[in-house]
């Protein structure tokens, strides 16, 4: 497998920005979404306006560390998708600007939610759950069981056969740690990422990686968003998803604007669209499966809504403090990733 850098560049993610100045009809968007929903949002935002967007994809801790490290200079004017979590940190810190947008009425109730816990420096834009998929051809190749529970995932003959993303980079794996975190309590929940490290065979830079491993065959089993399983299935993989017997955690990605955007009213013209159901609809053309915070927003046969699992009881206020991040990493990095696989 290739390093991490090497593998944010084949990802196509851009971290450097052109040099000269910002133009008055431009708009910097940092997107931490899959790369084809973050071009389309940006291609037709800028038909609808004229605005021209140019996209930084970057997985969302990434993200809230570019920001946290532009700080006072910003480059960027609005971080759409990525963790609600990793959002709600950097309110914490003052690196997102408040905003009351005139769509707050069309909302889910989860998506109002998040702005309500950032004091309106960011809002729900989708919903999805976490838990496990596999690649049932290789199941049968290697002899190995199917996984029901979170429980599973700890057995040896796994060993070097899951994905899972990084959780210093991805929000969806951050997510998934607080959950084990908060649901076993903070030493059982180490002790299983410590028992899961085992079994792990890469820990990708992105949220969709971890499962996009089973339709390159590069793993058997992979952590990470229900809707990006399915989304896999309908394109013919031979991918199952699998609600963990024990429940299931999720997530609500959100979207801020960045504080002192150097594009401050073409950011908030993105962000109002993007809340619409017209911007939100956009998302069945690239198979997007999430539940969408807009209730008139497009939803197929295949969206999927939390409300069809059974879900892990998560606190999203715990998990948007700042030094319960720091130090839950420091714990992953110093005692969960060093170890030997």
């Amino acid at each position: 497998m290739s390093s991490g850098s090497e593998k944010i560049i084949a990802l196509g993610l851009v971290y450097a920005f052109a040099a000269g100045p910002l133009q008055a009809n431009s708009l910097e968007l940092y997107c931490s979404a899959g790369q084809d929903w973050c071009q389309l949002m940006a291609a037709a935002f800028e038909e609808n306006t004229d605005i021209k967007v140019t996209v930084y994809n970057k997985p969302a801790g990434i993200a809230l560390d570019h920001i946290k490290a532009e700080e006072k200079s910003p480059k960027g004017d609005v971080w759409w998708g990525g963790s609600g979590d990793l959002h709600s940190i950097a309110a914490q810190e003052d690196l997102t600007a408040e905003h009351l947008s005139e769509f707050r009425d069309q909302l889910q109730s989860w998506g109002l939610a998040q702005a309500e816990r950032t004091q309106n420096k960011s809002v729900g834009i989708h919903t999805g759950a976490i838990g496990f998929a596999y690649n049932k051809d290789l199941l049968t190749v290697h002899d190995l069981p199917v996984p029901e529970c979170w429980e599973d995932l700890l057995r040896p003959e796994y060993k070097s056969h899951i994905s899972m993303a990084d959780p210093n980079s991805s929000g969806m794996a951050f997510t998934t740690m607080v959950t084990m975190a908060q649901y076993l309590g903070e030493d059982i929940g180490l002790a299983y990422m410590k028992g899961l490290h085992s079994n792990v065979k890469e820990y990708e830079s992105t949220d969709e990686a971890s499962v996009q491993a089973l339709a390159s065959e590069e793993a058997t089993i992979g952590i990470g968003y229900l809707h990006d399983a399915k989304k896999l299935a309908i394109e013919g993989y031979p991918i199952v998803f699998v609600e963990p017997c024990e429940g299931t955690a999720h997530d609500v990605s959100a979207m801020s604007i960045i504080a002192n955007a150097p594009n401050p009213k073409n950011a908030i013209a993105f962000y109002d669209w993007a809340l619409s159901a017209e911007a939100q609809s956009l998302a069945v053309q690239v198979n997007a499966f999430q539940m969408p915070a807009n209730i008139a927003a497009e939803k197929t046969e295949h969206t999927l809504a939390t409300g069809d699992f059974s879900l892990i009881e998560y606190d999203f206020e715990a998990a948007g403090i700042p030094a319960n991040r720091n130090r839950l990493l420091r714990l992953w990095n110093d005692e969960v990733a060093i170890l030997p696989r």
